[in-house]
């Protein structure tokens, strides 16, 4: 079937089929997830998992407890922090999970957030998702579900409180590779996220670490640490500074204080000095970019 546009202002449909196939690589096939290597399968995620709902324990104590378990909440899971627990006579009462176990937000505004990693009862929001079938890995589930939750959490149900719409849910179409590739896959994906992770903590250390460091310096001044006793502090309005020290106001220690310019910026230009706004003001710095 000719492709080519006539003059006359008819238009002949392309064929669809003729042109995915000259864009689809050997060895793949065209899906509805799009082009996929021909010996995966794609199902409905209902067709391979099972989903388990938490239950609240009748108690649950803020005290670690040495039989006991911690309840698995969200907030446990994004801070790695436990601060409530469930006793060991009441552990039958509730669903408990393994770390390896793949769980998921069911009910609030995070509904479709998917964690893994820790050993508990299950929160009574969450949900456990069992694999039904032996083809499918957890961990490979886990970071396919990383991928669904604008989806999951953009189409909720309930006016008050957001569930996942359980339809949807078990309707996601995903991708199956042999169960040897959703491992390596998965390998690959964990590896990426725990350096990822190492990065944020470094981050984080280095922040605090400059924290400290101003505190240090705006309190003792720039000596060295073992020096730091020997240097006469007084009281302040804003706290502990060094005796020589004078506190104060910011309008006295300034010449001039004005309004920037509002002209708007010509992105093109060659000559002249950039315009600082808002936007280009971050992580305490300016980036021009």
């Amino acid at each position: 079937m000719s492709q080519e546009r006539h003059r006359s202002g008819s238009t002949a449909k392309p064929d669809v089929r003729a042109t995915s196939a000259v864009d689809i690589p050997e060895g793949y096939r065209m899906t509805e997830l799009g082009p996929l290597p021909e010996e995966w399968r794609v199902v409905k995620l209902g067709e391979v998992i099972r989903s388990v709902k938490g239950r609240k324990p009748p108690m649950i104590v803020e005290t670690p407890l040495m039989d006991g378990l911690p309840y698995l909440t969200a907030e446990y899971f994004r801070s790695n922090v436990a601060n409530q627990f469930v006793p060991k006579e009441f552990l039958n009462s509730g669903e408990i999970c393994e770390k390896n176990d793949v769980v998921l937000i069911w009910d609030g505004s995070k509904a479709g957030q998917v964690f893994t990693g820790l050993k508990g009862v299950l929160a009574s929001t969450m949900v456990r998702l069992e694999p039904t079938t032996g083809n499918i890995e957890r961990t490979f589930l886990y970071f396919y579900l990383l991928t669904q939750f604008e989806i999951l959490n953009s189409q909720t149900t309930g006016s008050t409180i957001p569930h996942v719409n359980k339809t949807l849910f078990f309707n996601l179409p995903i991708p199956l590779p042999h169960l040897p590739e959703q491992r390596a896959i998965a390998h690959v994906l964990r590896t990426v996220q725990r350096a990822k992770e190492a990065t944020e903590r470094v981050i984080q250390a280095t922040r605090e670490l400059k924290k400290s460091l101003m505190r240090y310096l705006f309190t003792y001044g720039p000596v060295p640490i073992d020096e730091a006793e020997k240097v006469p502090l007084k009281e302040t309005e804003i706290g502990l500074v060094p005796e020589h020290w004078e506190v104060v106001k910011l309008e006295n220690c300034l010449s001039l204080i004005r309004n920037g310019i509002s002209k708007k910026q010509n992105a093109t230009s060659k000559t002249g000095y950039p315009v600082t706004r808002i936007e280009t003001i971050s992580e305490d710095r300016i980036n021009p970019d």
